[in-house]
């Protein structure tokens, strides 16, 4: 219902429609860089853990 919102006042229609759509392209940039987060750390631990195996597996033998 928020993008119908601007419909009801013609005169500021162009900005209240941009405002709301910035708003809607702010949170899907938060929430794309917070995924990219979550991803790099994520690959962090993954390699965190593959180099602690070779370590051992070095030292073991």
């Amino acid at each position: 219902m928020a993008l119908l919102q601007p419909l009801t006042g013609s005169a500021t229609f162009p900005f209240q429609f941009r405002y709301i759509l910035d708003d809607h392209l702010d949170i899907g940039r938060q929430e794309i860089a917070s995924s990219n987060n979550q991803i790099v750390q994520a690959l962090y631990v993954v390699g965190v853990c593959l180099v602690g195996r070779e370590i051992s597996y070095v030292i073991r033998s």
